[in-house]
């Protein structure tokens, strides 16, 4: 299959998740996709540091959809990232525009 193809199965499977996720799961999701836009921030850091243990158990599916999710992003194009924006705000605007939000907010903070 072509690098286009599957590209476009990894974000039908990322939207598809993010559809049945509740609140909160979002609420990660929207963390994690506000630090792949902008880079790592103090805040973020500290966040990940909080989140790190030692656990005996599996991750939960949301965990591994989330590891999915982030090797499948550092392998899209800048194009592919902004279709799957444009895909999540036919699912939850109100989502996109806060991401679109909490990058310019950090953006702002950096100049």
């Amino acid at each position: 299959m072509s690098h286009g193809v599957v590209t476009v199965q990894e974000m039908h499977c990322v939207c598809s998740w993010f559809a049945n996720w509740a609140l909160p799961q979002r609420e990660e999701f929207l963390r994690d996709l506000v630090e792949k836009a902008v880079g790592v921030t103090t805040d973020s850091l500290l966040a990940n540091l909080d989140s790190l243990s030692v656990q005996d158990k599996a991750p939960s599916i949301f965990k591994c959809q989330m590891k999915l999710f982030g090797q499948w992003f550092e392998g899209w194009t800048e194009d592919d990232r902004n279709e799957l924006l444009q895909r999540l705000e036919n699912i939850d605007a109100i989502f996109v525009a806060r991401f679109y939000d909490e990058v310019a907010k950090i953006n702002q903070q950096r100049h």
